[in-house]
């Protein structure tokens, strides 16, 4: 499909969404942006963010704060944009209300901070990692209340930011073993871009051109959110340029899916900016003048408000937000007027939470709660107590019920269903507690399939949805096997107890992704894509009846629905049924795979997305169908054991020494343990009459997907170490002309799943993931420890099949291992392995004093697999490529053979004879 048919495609949902659902009403009934200040397109993406959000219940975030002098210096003749540093209380407050919003749907929000400047910076350390904000509110508030520190560089490079981005989403958490549908870029800036690298023309048209980074973020999915604070010398260009990053489509000509957020020139309106990111679901608000009041009708099926407001310019003079009831008695909501923060007007609870910007007085967050059997139906009131701020303005959104969403029975329990349009779906009305919400107002509840390639089909007539009971939504307007996303959008208008009007409030809207077919026609389901190698195999789940095949094809960068990481220009996709005499071909109701090959020449790291098409048939023969097949996830580059294999053979012609050091420095920054996250869990187990048991459960051994998905979650440190479940695993390089692998420290004996060690630990491949260890105990052949590692990718078909290896082997691995010795570390000059002994024995090795001792090249202890293979330089592997053993002399000055670090493969302390080959 065309981009030109795509965009078209997305201005006709645009239209129908704008025209049914928008802020509840019809779109006739008020302007375009509904007081919100934002355009129809910025509010639709607002929306739909919401809607992916309540539907999958996970969301990544990632908030890119400007960190440019001119935030706190005199810049180009303007003065400073933010000298206060209100943007630092702006994504305090934005996190807390995320925070909040989560724990109201029960969804994970993760959210991670980045900075950008002189160039992009998102380092652990300073910004923090992924960190979900409903389980740990403040797991950010060390590096948010770093912001205000961070503001000295010369450049504004976009660019650099935006593509900064691209690589981060591949790290992000997953739920259910699955990427989350829902990823968005916040990205805040107080001007127009720069960079040394070309003039501003250019630099833009890079950003914007097919293929570019905006290009590959919105054809991953990725929404482009932008906040701007704008200098006074020259608004225009960046405000231009900002709205079109996140809504326009003369921009990399691929659909928006952003929202401009204006906080104009003024810092103080960087407070209600950053809280307009947050979806706005079943709530009423906008942007009114100081003397104008925000009027809500309450009736008694509402049991729960949150209201947030804040003024969007600073003001002198008394500011104080003040709620009345609707019997017309008032109280100011602000926590010096509350007792500890709480206190009651009339039938209603009232929290506000403490805190907020002395720099912007009046913004205000408060939970309302009915008392119970209380009566607080009618008309309140909110606004402000500002006599001398009548031409200023404020922002507020009053949400009901908050967490109340529409749920769909087929969608429950996560992954994606195989549809029939024969079969009806089943959705209902839930509050934060995921029990049925009964209405006293009127609910109206709308579905619709949005195709990814063809026009919306509105399911069925509008149908009543605060009854309390179940909604059935026929899906016999699909006639076609289709891929795309399901919104249900219910409008709801509250009750008023004086037979008057009553609140009409913005769409309670969910959506979810999925393939549906006719009652004949096979069903697709859907996959994550983790491309690690040359040649990447992913399982399609397919539902029969009838026939199914990929067309092999070659994807590029910069096609409709296609993102690459940049250097990747193409990928080939292919599959072993090919055509129609070798398709997979199923009976009713049977399952089966499309195995999908997606090959690439180049890698690196960052996300993927394709939506090749799949050639499905109908049972009978007598009806064909191509089908978008939406696939997304992420590509991490390997270790380049080309390169490493050129330059031995030049490092052989050229001379000894220099070419081996060499070998080494380029081993030392393309050996990694690769980025990917991953979940591990660490399990006693003990052996009785050759079965595994686990000790810390009882019974067989099992570990189930959940348990290992809710297991610790592990990235690199810097690609040289990586802590599984409390085992720390760290890079060991080895000899130069080997391959890097990864073994387990302090924790002998242990052994890997294929049987190799390093000594008497475990060694690993670099990629760690989807690999599990045993730790056995000395002298007992019958107890230790599992641990399993997989990826945040790892279907839970891949975990099962590990658990059936562990059960397997581990027995007779532990065995072995209980009758290995382990040496004690405390003897300080003989021949043991331990950690001080080995300390030991390098000082004396500096003073040219040490025995000889045993190496700690890999092996393999019997029974765990094959002899070490030989060296490819003649002999084994104890023998040096310089002829001779390893055990003699070495041509560096100290024996080789001794004990090395794990990062030096020479052996000893320097390669040279001395402390160290770089004079540390």
């Amino acid at each position: 499909m065309s981009t030109t048919t795509r965009f078209a495609a997305a201005l006709s949902t645009a239209a129908l969404l704008a025209g049914t659902t928008f802020l509840g009403v019809p779109a006739a009934a008020q302007p375009a942006d509904a007081g919100t200040g934002l355009s129809a397109t910025g509010q639709k993406s607002i929306n739909d963010l919401g809607a992916c959000l309540s539907g999958s219940k996970s969301a990544d975030i990632l908030v890119i704060m400007d960190e440019s002098a001119s935030l706190k210096e005199e810049t180009e003749g303007g003065p400073a944009t933010d000298p206060r540093n209100i943007r630092e209380d702006a994504a305090k407050n934005l996190v807390t209300l995320l925070g909040r919003h989560a724990e109201d749907l029960n969804a994970d929000i993760n959210v991670k901070l980045a900075g950008f400047g002189d160039g992009y910076r998102a380092d652990s350390g300073t910004y923090g990692g992924w960190t979900n904000v409903r389980e740990d509110a403040y797991g950010l508030d060390r590096q948010l209340s770093g912001i205000s520190d961070r503001s000295s560089d010369g450049w504004t490079k976009y660019g650099d930011a935006l593509s900064g981005a691209l690589g981060e989403f591949a790290d992000a958490p997953t739920r259910d073993g699955k990427a989350s549908d829902c990823q968005a870029v916040l990205f805040f800036t107080d001007g127009m871009i720069t960079s040394d690298a070309g003039d501003t023309p250019d630099l833009v048209a890079d950003i914007c051109r097919p293929g570019g980074t905006l290009s590959m973020l919105r054809n991953s999915g990725i929404r482009l959110f932008t906040v701007g604070l704008l200098p006074k010398y020259n608004p225009q260009e960046p405000q231009e340029l900002l709205t079109d990053l996140a809504e326009g489509t003369d921009c990399s000509g691929t659909p928006a899916n952003g929202t401009f957020f204006n906080a104009g020139q003024d810092a103080a309106a960087l407070i209600a900016a950053f809280a307009d990111f947050l979806p706005k679901s079943n709530s009423v608000g906008g942007t009114l003048a100081m003397n104008e009041p925000q009027h809500l009708v309450l009736d008694n099926s509402i049991d729960s408000v949150r209201l947030s407001a804040q003024p969007t310019s600073t003001i002198d003079g008394t500011v104080v937000p003040v709620l009345t009831s609707p019997d017309g008695e008032k109280h100011e909501l602000t926590a010096d007027a509350a007792d500890n923060g709480t206190f009651s007007l009339g039938d209603a609870e009232i929290t506000v939470t403490p805190g907020g910007n002395e720099l912007v007085p009046g913004m205000v967050n408060a939970d309302l709660v009915k008392s119970d059997d209380g009566d607080w139906a009618g008309d309140w009131t909110f606004g402000y107590d500002a006599p001398t701020a009548a031409a200023d303005r404020y922002k507020v959104n009053i949400t009901l019920l908050p967490g109340l969403s529409m749920q769909v029975k087929e969608f429950a329990e996560g992954g994606t269903p195989a549809l029939r349009s024969s079969e009806p779906l089943h959705a209902t009305l839930v509050n934060s507690s995921g029990e049925l919400q009964k209405l006293d107002g009127t609910a109206t509840m709308t579905a619709t399939f949005i195709p990814s390639d063809g026009e919306p089909v509105v399911l069925g007539d509008p149908q009543p949805a605060g009854t309390g009971t179940e909604i059935t939504v026929p899906l016999d307007r699909i006639t076609e096997p289709q891929s795309g996303e399901f919104v249900f959008a219910t409008n709801i208008t509250t009750k008023n107890p004086s037979g008057g009007e009553g609140t009409a409030l913005s769409p309670v809207t969910s959506s979810y992704r999925a393939s549906v077919s006719p009652v004949d026609m096979p069903v697709l389901g859907t996959t994550d894509l983790s491309v690690d190698d040359k040649d990447t195999t992913v399982d399609i789940p397919v539902t029969g009846p009838g026939k199914v095949w990929l067309d092999p094809v070659t994807l590029n960068a910069g096609d409709p629905g296609v993102a690459l990481p940049g250097g990747v220009d193409s990928v080939t996709l292919s599959s072993a049924h090919s055509d129609a005499a070798s398709a997979l071909e199923l009976g009713e109701g049977e399952q089966g795979v499309l195995p999908v090959t997606v090959s690439s020449s180049s890698f690196a790291d960052g996300p993927v997305s394709v939506t090749p098409q799949v050639h499905l048939v109908s049972d009978d023969g007598g009806t064909e169908s191509d089908v978008d097949l939406p696939m997304s996830g992420s590509m991490t580059a390997p270790v380049n054991t080309g390169v490493l294999v050129i330059a031995v053979i030049l490092a052989i012609l050229l001379a000894f020494g220099i070419p081996l050091l060499v070998l080494y420095i380029m081993k030392l920054f393309t050996s990694r343990i690769p980025s990917a996250a991953a979940r591990a869990v660490r399990v006693p187990v003990t052996v009785d009459n050759g079965r595994l048991l686990r000790t810390d459960t009882g019974g067989d051994f099992r570990i189930t997907y959940s348990e290992i998905m809710d297991g610790a979650r592990s990235t690199a440190d810097g690609g040289r170490k990586i802590t599984l479940a409390g085992i720390l695993v760290e890079r060991k390089l080895g000899a130069p002309w080997k391959s890097a692998s990864a073994v387990v420290k302090n924790h002998e004996p242990s052994v890997a799943d294929d049987g190799k060690q390093s000594g008497n630990s475990a060694l690993l491949p670099l990629a760690v993931h989807n690999h599990w260890i045993v730790a056995g105990t000395q002298g007992d052949p019958y107890t230790g420890e599992i641990v399993l590692a997989v990826s945040e990718q790892a279907v839970e078909s891949t975990v099962s099949g590990l658990v059936d290896q562990i059960t397997a082997r581990a027995p007779e691995m532990l065995r072995q291992l209980g009758d290995t010795p382990v040496e004690t570390p405390s003897t300080p000059t003989g021949s043991g392995q331990g950690k001080k002994s080995r300390t030991k024995r390098t000082a004396k090795r500096s003073s040219g004093d040490a025995p000889a001792e045993t190496t700690t090249e890999p092996q393999q202890i019997p029974g765990f697999g094959a002899p070490t293979a030989p060296s490819p330089f003649g002999g084994s592997t104890g023998s040096s490529p310089f002829g001779g053993s390893t055990s003699g002399p070495s041509p560096f000055g100290s024996s080789p053979s001794a004990p090395a670090d794990d990062d030096n493969p020479f052996g000893g302390s320097s390669p040279f004879g001395g402390s160290s080959p770089f004079g540390r």
